[in-house]
């Protein structure tokens, strides 16, 4: 049997014919068994003898090869807009060894290969076959497109500078994530933002004020845990929950 792509587990079965039985085998003439499997094999070419109880011998040339490789392609349903947690992802797979298990983070796995209750972002799939070997797809990316808005547009209207002043919205992705978090602020205001975060005993995790950034990276060093996450600009407030996995 051929051997997998990420462990040698290669089998070679002999089976004598003629001679007198009291067989003994080997895959270098050198050292024999009483067997006649030898498994654990990567892929090669080899050389299987047999030897009968006479010390007559005979050997067959072997041919270990390697299964596919687990190639994965995905299918995505996008959210239906930047606050809405709605997209999904399913992933495909050719290659490996049946059963499969499904991830997004490389770490926890699960039988079914749909994902949903997703927010816009970009993503990882990971498919693991039943000798432990993985195959992954970066850059699975679940619209719709929340990258951060353009800068403030002043237009001019009987010598008045007029300013767009819109609510301020917050998104943050990958979320459920098991690296960092991405926030996204988006509306015109040029205020300063304070980004307080905290965790379920509410202790200040992170905490941030600035007034000209709209992206925001952080929690690589957040333990697994439920996070509050405040944003204040102006008047306006916002909150939401991050899962760190």
């Amino acid at each position: 049997t051929n051997t997998s792509t990420c462990v040698n587990d290669g089998t070679i079965q002999l089976t004598p014919g003629g001679g007198v039985p009291g067989y003994t085998y080997s895959l270098d003439n050198i050292t024999y068994q009483a067997g006649n499997s030898f498994t654990g094999l990567a892929a090669g070419n080899y050389t299987g003898w047999a030897k009968d109880s006479r010390g007559c011998t005979a050997s067959v040339p072997v041919t270990i090869g390697t299964n596919p490789a687990i190639v994965v392609t995905a299918y995505v349903t996008a959210a239906t807009n930047c606050e809405t947690s709605n997209g999904s992802i399913q992933l495909f797979r050719t290659g490996g060894t049946s059963p499969f298990t499904f991830s997004l983070n490389n770490v926890t796995y699960q039988a079914g290969n749909l994902f949903s209750g997703l927010t816009a972002g970009s993503y990882t799939g990971y498919i693991k076959d039943s000798k432990g070997c993985i195959g992954s797809l970066a850059n699975i990316v679940v619209g719709p497109n929340c990258a951060p808005p353009k800068p403030n547009v002043f237009t001019k209207n009987n010598d008045l500078n007029i300013i767009g002043n819109t609510a301020l919205k917050v998104n943050a992705f990958p979320n459920p994530s098991s690296t960092e978090f991405t926030l996204v602020l988006t509306g015109n205001s040029n205020e300063k933002v304070v980004i307080n975060v905290t965790d379920i005993m509410g202790r200040n995790i992170y905490n941030v004020r600035d007034n000209s950034k709209q992206q925001f990276h952080f929690g690589s060093n957040f333990k697994p845990g439920i996070y509050n996450i405040q944003v204040i600009q102006g008047n306006q407030r916002k909150t939401i929950k991050l899962v760190k996995e």
